[in-house]
């Protein structure tokens, strides 16, 4: 550790040096550029976003019905327009198809499927499926989401008035089945989402009469309607307070396993239980006990990388005109959440990002009334981007950090600079080709302001204005 004393205006920074694998948090976050959109980005169990052949894509409604973008920079570009309509998507990416649900809340909704095209580097309507097709769900569905089996069937649950639903179809995904009811009994107000867990097709929702939250699955080669008996998931958690175990907030993803993880919001509303928690089903089929996230919060979503072995919760804030996005991450093996680290400053809500593990980097997204905000969020720098050095987040009140990364070894030298261009501070030191470096500035004693970094290596130099806003 390095640290650095500054004798103006009383600033301390501690300088931490770590390699690119760091559990304490994302390697880099990079903020994009806020989008215009007329509808945000809800519902929690579906999934809006995803990466493919080298890019980041969504689909999200604008000024003119609901489009496809893709990530160029830090700037979303319209690619094609799915519908003149305004939709809440869920994305499920089978290899080089894109399936899309178009989600509104009533009756009918739209299933769009894409292919990718290596030529125009872009998503092309299927051709074996070229035009939108309508399900008919029922009334009064809070939301809806799909997914596709190893048997490349696909499912979509939705939750009716009073009832659990699941749907088929085989491919090209153009005729649909009649609805196989998994609960009934339930309220307008549950909500379920739909996951593949190896070679079965799991079902979770909530069950706000209960107070608890229900699971069925379904065997690839079996009937399609034969699904197993319920199972309450993390019952022996279940606890008598509040309104129980159960809210309005669901998010699930898997590994290549098996093994299930769910996000969710409890309605215990008692000091020292947890708002938000995660749920871990093993491939045995077993449930563990609840895992407490936080005592606040709301709409949390669950991400993996599994082949970092480590667990995010992204959720908001829920403080009053704030609703910053923040997550707490953990490794899969024994379940311990890092304290809360911010991802994007409010005010955002209705966090959203992919239904797929991912090894580098990930998109996450959220919204307010006329805007969806995201960032890009990297587990490994992209070897295009091994140049680029990142300050995140900024502006800060407490904590911030400068990665940086280098084709070649050499001397780098750091100058600290007040906003009048004086001179606060020089450090020297060495960089290793390819080593990414983390250095995490604490300012535990400082003044609001603007101040300079700048950073020189054998290759090039930067200047970052770091604003200090307590």
């Amino acid at each position: 550790m390095i640290k650095i004393f500054l004798s103006i205006g009383l600033l301390f920074f501690s300088f931490t040096f770590a390699k690119a694998q760091d559990t304490t948090g994302f390697l880099a976050v990079r903020e994009l550029k806020p989008l215009s959109v007329t509808r945000d980005t809800g519902e929690t169990p579906q999934s809006k976003a995803w990466a493919y052949a080298g890019y980041y894509w969504t689909v999200l409604p604008g000024d003119s019905g609901t489009h496809l973008w893709r990530l160029e920079g830090d700037i979303w570009v319209k690619q094609l327009k799915l519908s003149n309509h305004l939709y809440k998507a869920d994305c499920k990416i089978d290899g080089d198809l894109a399936h899309i649900l178009l989600f509104t809340g009533r009756d009918i909704i739209s299933l769009v499927s894409l292919k990718y095209n290596t030529g125009s580097r872009t998503y092309k309507f299927w051709s074996k499926d070229p035009e939108n097709v309508d399900i008919n769900i029922g009334k009064k569905a809070f939301t809806a989401t799909i997914e596709v089996d190893s048997k490349d069937r696909m499912w979509l649950a939705s939750d009716a008035e009073s009832s659990i639903d699941v749907r088929w179809s085989d491919p090209p995904y153009t005729s649909w089945s009649e609805p196989v009811n998994l609960a009934t009994e339930v309220t307008d107000d549950d909500l379920c989402a739909i996951v593949r867990i190896g070679n079965k097709i799991g079902v979770m929702w909530t069950d706000v009469n209960k107070k608890r939250f229900g699971f069925k699955t379904h065997a690839d080669q079996a009937d399609p309607t034969a699904w197993s008996e319920e199972e309450i998931p993390s019952s022996q958690s279940a606890l008598d307070l509040g309104g129980g175990m159960v809210s309005n907030s669901l998010n699930l993803a898997s590994t290549s396993d098996g093994t299930l993880y769910a996000a969710i919001k409890t309605s215990f509303n008692t000091p020292g239980h947890p708002r938000l928690a995660l749920l871990i089903r093993r491939p045995s089929g077993n449930w563990d006990d609840l895992y407490g996230v936080s005592g606040s919060g709301d709409r949390p979503v669950v991400l993996l990388n599994e082949e970092a072995q480590l667990i995010r919760v992204v959720y908001n804030t829920s403080l009053a005109n704030e609703n910053d996005i923040v997550y707490k991450q953990s490794p899969m093996s024994g379940i311990i959440f890092t304290p809360e680290q911010l991802l994007l400053k409010g005010p955002y809500t209705d966090v959203t990002s992919t239904k797929d593990t991912f090894t580098e980097g990930v998109v996450i997204l959220a919204s307010n009334e006329t805007h969806t905000a995201g960032v890009l969020a990297f587990d490994k720098l992209p070897e295009e981007d091994c140049c680029d050095w990142t300050l995140y987040p900024n502006p800060f009140n407490d904590i911030t950090s400068l990665y940086i990364k280098t084709r070649a070894s050499g001397k780098y030298n750091l100058t600290i600079y007040s906003s009048t261009g004086e001179q606060l501070t020089f450090l020297s030191g060495d960089t290793e080709a390819g080593e990414v470096k983390r250095i995490e500035i604490n300012a535990e004693k400082f003044t609001t302001g603007l101040y300079l970094l700048r950073l020189q290596t054998k290759e090039q130099f930067r200047t970052f204005r770091v604003v200090i806003n307590k």
